[in-house]
């Protein structure tokens, strides 16, 4: 690979064995070199093709740019570091998403522009280990840069975490089914007048459950078998979780303007049975 454009000394324009252009990173890629000299391979830790239509180009381009240099080390710490906590290789549009967030991140920092996140309660119940990955993730940029940021950004990085890994769903495919699921086990509280027990497994397997209901019904692939036998065994043997879930049904159709199947609902009710028989206990 021979150098085609040097952004810094970390990052630089290259091309492939297909001639196509990539973006390569590394610490120290491009210390002491020109254009057109070749990279010494075991230098790069991070190669990006741009002919990703999430991050085209001229964007992967204006951004490393932009960046001053010690941010940007810092930006490839972190991912380095989020990848290895996940034990996941990230998709090229995922560094680009990165990377663009925490740079405005700090701009805004800069500019005394913080944003809250509204759905923070939610993100540290619902995604813990992505949460305690993010914190640590701002307590890098801390220790590097010398820029505390607020719980609030750790949310929104988590959110990032959580797209990544469910290889990018969309950003606000994400945060609605986190919107939703909140309002789905109020409902489930407010049926049966209780408070759960969010350190329980029930608990933990029905917040499971409904994350994972909402992303098939957000990307249309929702379950629509239907099973006479196990509806009716519900609607007998568990009358009032049934209920519950009829009601939860009628919020998502309205909602959503969808369809929930017979089938969703058999799971919603043994779910809420499980998690309400528990603190009856």
């Amino acid at each position: 690979m021979k150098i085609v454009k040097i952004y810094n000394n970390n990052v630089v324009l290259s091309e492939n064995d297909r001639y196509e252009e990539i973006v390569v990173m590394g610490k120290g890629l491009a210390f002491q070199k020109k254009i057109g000299m070749k990279l010494d391979s075991e230098r790069v830790e991070k190669i990006f093709v741009l002919n990703d239509q999430s991050a085209p180009k001229n964007k992967w381009v204006e951004l490393f740019s932009n960046i001053p240099e010690k941010e940007l080390q810092v930006m490839q710490q972190v991912l380095f570091f989020i990848e290895h906590q996940l034990e996941e290789s990230f998709e090229d549009s995922t560094y680009f998403a990165f990377i663009d967030h925490l740079h405005y991140a700090l701009e805004r920092y800069r500019q005394q522009m913080l944003i809250s996140n509204p759905l923070i309660f939610e993100i540290r119940k619902f995604y813990a280990r992505e949460f305690e990955i993010a914190k640590d993730a701002l307590e890098i940029i801390k220790d590097e840069l010398g820029i505390e940021l607020p719980e609030d950004e750790a949310g929104f990085i988590t959110f990032h975490i959580v797209n990544a890994v469910q290889k990018n769903q969309g950003m606000a495919i994400t945060m609605e089914i986190t919107r939703l699921v909140k309002a789905v086990l109020s409902i489930i509280s407010k049926f049966y007048g209780i408070v759960f027990d969010e350190s329980s497994l029930n608990y933990q397997r029905i917040v499971t459950h409904i994350y994972y209901f909402f992303q098939r019904v957000l990307t249309d692939e929702a379950k629509v078998e239907q099973d006479d036998f196990l509806y009716e065994v519900m609607q007998t043997k568990y009358l009032k979780a049934f209920e519950c879930a009829l009601r939860i049904k009628t919020y998502v159709e309205n909602e959503k303007n969808t369809i929930v199947s017979e089938s969703e609902i058999v799971y919603l009710t043994l779910h809420i049975q499980r998690v309400t028989q528990e603190i009856s206990k």
